[in-house]
């Protein structure tokens, strides 16, 4: 072709130069270069006729989702193909040869389809529009591919959907929109006939069953189509989902917010209450102890005068019992001897006392502490009442 291209430095740059590398040195150099330019456009044409660009838009909470699900995708041909990320406006773009970006294009599409549906992500109509933009897998007419043929398992544009629902084959094909298809299940082999896939659902066991299960462990059960019980079921637990998520899962954790606030409340109102009757329990032993430092105090003064006077009697009738103790043991040391020469001094040095009569003893008449009658309903009263 003798061209070099010459790529544009900015993304979005939609210019495309050939830059000429003929030279006074090629073969027919004058002929070459008298074409060159219907020729490069030409095979350039070719060239870019292979190659496609398809645009998938997801909402901004769904990309990171859809992120983490492209990282465990496989691509066959990793060379012919390459998905561009726009993290600005949440936006992926599969580019490269046209066939492998279909494909790939398709399990895009397939991972943010199933990713909104499982998380209830709901967007407009022009959202949706370019998020499943897929080409119609049924020719190269370039067309949005708005319709689905469950039988199949291609979309397809609305031109192609009457072309095909009018052909003898696939006149009774079930064709809908691409949001309303039958999903496909993953090809698993029956346990009993292992070189059979499961592709029936019995009524009566509601198990996957093969073709031959038919015939032998559910003879006579009555059958379903598996991807239609599987897309029915999908669809309703998708609904549950968002039920739960979008209207249940909200109510219940601010029912729960005002659960836990209450319960902050309730706690708080009990601490406040019990602070408040170990004030007023105090106040009243305030005064208890006030009125029993009162009577402290008087029994105190009664005790200083009482036990006075009893203290100063108590050592006249000490003095009294010493003075009759030593004129006793005098008495008792002149009778010691009966010798008359030791006898009669001794008498004549202890003569007989005239003793003074015994000291009266006189008591203090008592005080008496008269408790109050304590009365637990009158006492309540006075410290107050839980309300």
């Amino acid at each position: 072709v003798y061209g070099k291209p010459i790529w544009p430095k900015k993304s979005k740059s939609n210019s495309l130069t050939v830059e000429c590398t003929l030279t006074p040195e090629t073969k027919n150099c004058q002929q070459l270069l008298g074409t060159w330019e219907t020729n490069v456009k030409e095979k350039l044409n070719v060239f870019l006729d292979q190659l496609l660009v398809v645009k998938h838009t997801t909402l901004q909470e769904a990309y990171p989702l859809v992120l983490n699900k492209l990282m465990t995708l496989t691509i066959r041909n990793p060379d012919t193909v390459a998905v561009v990320l726009e993290k600005s406006n949440s936006e992926l773009y599969v580019t490269g040869y046209r066939q492998a970006v279909t494909d790939v294009s398709n399990q895009v599409a397939e991972i943010i389809h199933k990713i909104s549906a499982e998380n209830g992500f709901t967007q407009g109509e022009d959202l949706a529009m370019s998020q499943h933009h897929i080409e119609c897998q049924t020719r190269t007419c370039g067309n949005y591919s708005e319709f689905y043929c469950n039988a199949c398992h291609q979309r397809m544009c609305g031109e192609c959907r009457d072309e095909h629902q009018k052909h003898p084959d696939s006149s009774q094909h079930e064709v809908c929109r691409y949001e309303d298809r039958t999903l496909t299940v993953s090809s698993v082999p029956c346990k009993l006939h292992p070189r059979q896939q499961l592709t029936l659902c019995c009524k009566k066991c509601h198990q996957a069953i093969c073709a031959f299960c038919t015939t032998k462990e559910h003879d006579g059960h009555g059958f379903l189509n598996l991807e239609e019980v599987y897309t029915k079921n999908y669809k309703t637990r998708i609904e549950e989902i968002r039920k739960i998520r979008d209207d249940m899962l909200p109510k219940s954790r601010l029912r729960l917010k005002e659960s836990k606030d209450a319960t902050l409340e309730a706690k708080g109102n009990v601490e406040i209450l019990k602070n408040s009757m170990k004030e007023q329990a105090n106040r009243i032993k305030v005064l208890v102890d006030d009125i029993l430092t009162k009577h402290l105090q008087d029994l105190q003064r009664y005790e200083a005068s009482t036990v006075e006077k009893l203290e100063n009697q108590e050592k006249v009738m000490d003095s009294y019992v010493t003075r009759l103790q030593t004129l006793l043991e005098g008495y008792k040391h002149s009778i010691s001897s009966s010798d008359p020469t030791e006898f009669l001094p001794e008498m004549s040095n202890t003569p007989i006392v005239d003793l003074d009569p015994i000291p009266e003893v006189n008591k203090e008449s008592p005080r008496n502490f008269s408790a109050g009658k304590l009365n637990k309903d009158e006492i309540s009263k006075q410290f107050g009442k839980l309300t």
